[in-house]
Parts: structure tokens; sequence; C-alpha cells
């Protein structure tokens, strides 16, 4: 059973009225700047090892820095998030059988379960070409 959000209607009227601009997110944009250097050189250091990698960090990362950019994206443009509309949207760069591995590593990893997922490096690193292509679009 999924638990559902009870809010005030006068609340969220006041809520969907707000008009927010970009400026709204530099924090969240910068932020996500320092993330990319952070997860390349995780990156970068994976390589060396092997071609693929059992880490989730990486994908946890980038995906929960996507799913933040494409809310602001919906948000700015007033269209309504879902996951399949992320999905398409991530899957510009990256084939969707890859990204749902990613995106199996990301949920295990935030919900604290053990995974054996090998995740492809040439994936992750597409992953954050995306991150920061989306990145550069969203700010400018």
């Amino acid at each position: 059973m999924e638990s559902r959000v009870i809010l005030n209607k006068g609340l969220l009227e006041e809520l969907r009225n707000i008009n927010l601009k970009k400026d709204a997110f530099k924090e969240f944009f910068k932020d996500t700047e320092r993330i990319i250097k952070i997860n390349r050189g995780l990156l970068d250091k994976e390589v060396l090892k092997a071609n693929y990698t059992k880490s989730a960090s990486i994908a946890y990362s980038l995906v929960l820095r996507l799913r933040g950019l494409f809310l602001i994206k919906g948000i700015l443009n007033k269209t309504k998030y879902t996951s399949k509309a992320f999905e398409n949207w991530v899957t510009q760069d990256i084939d969707k059988s890859s990204f749902k591995e990613i995106y199996k590593a990301y949920v295990n990893f935030k919900n604290k379960k053990k995974s054996s997922i090998q995740l492809k490096l040439v994936d992750l690193s597409k992953l954050i070409d995306f991150l920061e292509k989306q990145l550069e679009n969203g700010k400018s």
C-alpha cells in the first residue's frame, strides 16, 4: 500500500501560483557541477581497474542529480513529472537497457540493499556527459 500526501487545498493553490525562475536553483546547479567533478574522479579511478564496477554510489549520485535537473526543468516548463518521461529524457544519450541497470543500482543503493549489478563504466561516463550537457542547458 502506498502512502498518500494530504495537503490543504488552499496551500496547494498558493504553491502552484509561485513563479520560480532559474536563479532559484543556482545553488543546485553549482553543487551539481561539484558533484560532476567528484564522479569523474571516481570513474577515472575505476577505469584503471576494469571496464565494469559494482559500486552503485556513482549511479546513485548521477541519477539523483539527473532527477533533480528533470524536476527543475518540469517546474520551469510547468510540466508534470513521470518516471516514464524521466526515463525517455535520460535515454536520449544512453540505451534503455543500460539505463535500467543503472537505475536498478540506484534503487538498491537508495534502499540500502546490497547489489551485485555490474555497471559498465562507459555507460556511467555517458551519464556524466549527459548530466553535464543538461546542466549547461538548464543554466542557460
